[in-house]
Order: C-alpha cells, then structure tokens, then sequence
C-alpha cells in the first residue's frame, strides 16, 4: 500500500485464488476461496471490472469467491467503498467484514454496507470469560435479525466453540479445527473430516 503496488499485487491475488477456486470443482462440497481486499483497491473505479474479467477468465462462480475488507474502510470515504460493495455483490460476489468489533465501524455503517458476513475478531473469542461474550452476543442478535452470517476467528478450544455454538454462532475458525496448511493436504483433511462426521 505504501508504494501503490497492492493495486497490481491485489489483482494477481484473486487471479491465484480464482486458479485454486476452479481447482475445488471436483469436490463434492463447493468451497469458496476468500480474499482480502485493502482500502486503496475499493477506492479504484475499475476494480469491480477487473475482478469481474479475472472470474469470467477462469470461468468461475462470483458466489465462490468471498471478498473480505477490513473495518478500516470505514475511515475512508464511505461512498466510494458503498459503491464498489454494492457493485460486487449485484454481481454475485459475497462481502464479509474482517476483524468486526476492533475498528471504525457503526451499527449504521453495518447497515449501510449490507454486508454478507460479519467475521468477528479473535480478541473477543479469547476474552469470552469476561466481556467478550456479551459483546459477541449483541454481534450474533444484530446480525441476525439483518440477515447476517457469523464467523468466530481465533477458536482454539472445544470450550470455545460449544460456547459459541450455543449462543448462535453458525461459523467457527481457528486453530482448533486446524492452522493453516498448503493447498496440496486440503483433499486429505477435508476426507478426515468428513469421516468424523459419518
């Protein structure tokens, strides 16, 4: 961002991801790939028709590619962002808000941006003991009844995700499911998972 690259750096990031998103075709579950998209890329007027040619290229769904900004966009200009949001998801692509709760955004920016999915940061999820819990209950209520979907970053303990599991969080993500691993072992761990679940 700070030499002006992540424009061209940002573009060749979802040409990867839409590359690894075809590749997914042959598993019996879609997978959607998602990709994190800076405030400076939002704030190109041409970004939704370069990402738009790059999914048509690979001949990929927009449904299965997730776009994820941060809530730093909500320091900029939020009209500019809207309308790149807005043009994205009439297209088919599925926003979500990344780290929710940790930065600039309102109860009206949420409402204003009607975004796909609320992801919402792991500071909360390792703080659930003291007010965390009461912070991600008011998260789960408000996006629920705006149609939200909820995702808890940074679970790492059973304890964690049957916690969240029944206060409503439809989502879970972190270390105690996995940590990252290459493209190359997601076949075999989606296999194991699948057998648990038999």
């Amino acid at each position: 961002e700070q030499y002006g690259l992540i424009t061209q750096m940002g573009l060749w990031v979802i040409n990867q991801a839409c590359i690894q998103a075809k590749k997914f075709n042959h598993l019996p579950e879609k997978i959607a790939v998602s990709v994190n998209v800076s405030v400076i890329q939002l704030q190109d007027p041409d970004f939704v028709t370069k990402v738009l040619k790059i999914v048509k290229n690979h001949q990929v769904e927009p449904k299965d590619l997730h776009i994820e900004i941060t809530e730093s966009v909500f320091a900029e200009d939020k009209l500019t962002f809207l309308t790149a949001v807005k043009a994205l998801q009439k297209q088919g692509f599925c926003i979500s808000i990344d780290d929710f709760g940790t930065g600039y955004s309102s109860l009206s920016s949420m409402l204003d941006i009607g975004v796909d999915i609320v992801k919402i940061d792991r500071s909360f999820i390792q703080n659930m003991d003291k007010r965390g819990l009461s912070i991600i209950h008011a998260i789960v209520q408000m996006a629920s009844s705006l149609d939200f979907t909820v995702v808890a970053e940074g679970v790492e303990t059973i304890e964690q995700a049957n916690t969240l599991t029944n206060i409503g969080v439809s989502h879970l993500q972190g270390y105690y499911f996995s940590k990252p691993i290459e493209v190359d072992f997601v076949d075999a761990y989606l296999n194991e998972q699948n057998k648990l679940c038999l």
